[in-house]
């Protein structure tokens, strides 16, 4: 930008005037002050010296530096230590499993309609926590598979006594048709003597018949007469012959030992039995129909995940849109009633020489622990080549692990760690350079207080996660197993 050699003509009157008025008296000031520096130089500097020594003590006092607060003494570290004399213990990893920690995954794939729980929202057995779809329509072939399978319930069951009435009447009409049966083989009986009668009067008859013909024939009567004679003989003979076949029919039927008794009870057998089936395929398609609308419902409910138990919803993972396939997470609930457990895996060898009669120490991540006793110590391995010991922690502790995760467990050993005068420390406390081997103990400092000392040592053989100390330990030391320490430190256990 190019200024113009006259920037004052610019500027509006009264700004003139006060630029001017300014120049002015600075001018004036300037040469009292260089006439008054010409006239007493001294005095000059004593005034300059004393403004700059006033200028030098304010900015000390605005770069003080805050007063800094009384050091506290450092905290005492909290340490792993080991006795000489007790039984040892072995370091594992223990995985952390809480039953009542529940985590609903979705069992179907499909969308998500709608979400009816949030975080930190209570839920109660069976409440429904989302609602799935298998279009983002709204609607799943589940639904009418269940309405399929309730109309064929309800026809089996509203038809059922009306099926079992009618297997019951024919059961009846069986009954009554065996019965018909026997009545009419009684009245075959009452009737077979009017038969016989009526045959042996049919027989007289055709004698007389036979004495009429051999009189004709002695006789000498025409051959026409004696036709008539032969005509009545058969009609005689053929009646009789009628008789006597009705007879024997009669008789044969109305028999209980033959053929038509006995038929008439394998029909009745048969027909009892087939009504028998017939009224339980009628109790078993009821069953069924019930059965597969119960089915129907359950494939329904897997588009309806639900809480399994009474609790709180600690996170929800899906929103309403979401697609979700089978695993998928929906939401983790953590139940009213909750247990948790530590299963820790171990060499056969460790399961063997387990301490049962005393307790295990949790080594938590916060620096806490806690004692706690093995539910069980399998004899045999369960898990390939290892055993798996199982410990309940109790519920105080519950805020102290997660879900899934890992706290390390220091597991007592049955074999003590002094046997005779020879003293075994664990592996892990024992610190190497190239000349010598020492260790950490803690030493009684007094009011409950203790500090951690270099001690040498000599070290012997090795057995296990221990080693033989021949000089430097005594049975009274507290060996410090925590590799944290320095020699002075104040230490607490």
């Amino acid at each position: 930008m190019l200024f113009s050699p006259h920037p004052m003509k610019k500027l509006p009157t009264f700004a003139r005037s006060i630029h001017q008025t300014v120049a002015t008296k600075t001018k004036i000031y300037r040469k009292k002050s260089s006439s008054f520096i010409a006239r007493r130089p001294f005095a000059a500097f004593l005034i300059t010296l004393g403004i700059l020594f006033v200028l030098i003590l304010i900015g000390n006092i605005l770069r003080k530096p805050p007063a800094q607060p009384a050091q506290k003494a450092p905290e005492p570290k909290k340490i792993e230590a080991f006795r000489v004399g007790d039984s040892p213990r072995v370091t594992v990893q223990g995985t952390v499993e809480k039953t009542g920690v529940i985590t609903i995954v979705a069992q179907t794939p499909g969308i998500v309609q709608n979400v009816y729980a949030s975080e930190g929202q209570r839920v109660g057995d069976g409440q429904t926590v989302a609602w799935l779809s298998s279009n983002y329509q709204g609607s799943n072939p589940a639904s009418v598979s269940r309405e399929i399978a309730g109309r064929n319930a309800q026809f089996s069951n509203e038809s059922y006594d009306a099926q079992k009435d009618a297997v019951s009447k024919q059961r009846d009409i069986a009954q009554k048709q065996y019965d018909q049966a026997a009545k009419l083989r009684e009245i075959t009986r009452q009737s077979l003597g009017d038969t016989g009668n009526l045959i042996a009067f049919n027989q007289s008859v055709l004698d007389q018949i036979n004495t009429q013909l051999d009189q004709a024939k002695a006789g000498g009567a025409d051959a026409a007469t004696i036709l008539g004679i032969e005509q009545q003989k058969s009609a005689a003979q053929a009646q009789l012959n009628q008789l006597s076949q009705a007879y024997k029919q009669s008789d044969y039927a109305s028999r209980d030992d033959q053929a038509p008794k006995e038929l008439t009870d394998y029909q009745k057998e048969l027909t009892y039995r087939q009504l028998e089936i017939q009224d339980k395929s009628v109790d078993l398609q009821r069953d069924i129909a019930n059965l597969n609308l119960k089915m129907a419902r359950v494939a329904e409910l897997t588009f309806y995940p639900a809480s399994p138990c009474p609790g709180v919803v600690e996170r929800v993972y899906v929103s309403v849109g979401d697609a979700v396939s089978p695993g998928d997470k929906i939401a983790t609930i953590r139940a009213d009633r909750s247990e948790t457990v530590v299963t820790a895996l171990v060499d056969q060898t460790v399961a063997a020489r387990y301490a049962r009669a005393e307790s295990a120490r949790a080594l938590f991540s916060d620096g806490t622990s806690a004692d706690i006793t093995a539910d069980y110590v399998p004899q045999e391995a369960t898990d390939g080549t290892l055993s798996a010991i199982r410990f309940t922690l109790d519920p105080q502790y519950d805020t102290r692990v997660t879900n899934k995760g890992y706290v390390s467990l220091a597991l007592p050993l049955g074999q003590s760690a002094s046997i005779g005068e020879d003293v075994y420390v664990p592996l892990d406390a024992v610190y190497q350079t190239q000349d010598s081997s020492y260790i950490f103990v803690a030493r009684d400092a007094g009011h409950r207080k203790y500090t951690a000392r270099t001690q040498e040592v000599t070290l012997g053989e090795v057995s296990g996660s221990f080693v033989r100390v021949k000089k430097g330990a005594a049975a009274s030391d507290i060996i410090i197993i925590s590799r944290f320490v320095q020699d002075g430190d104040s230490v607490t256990f």
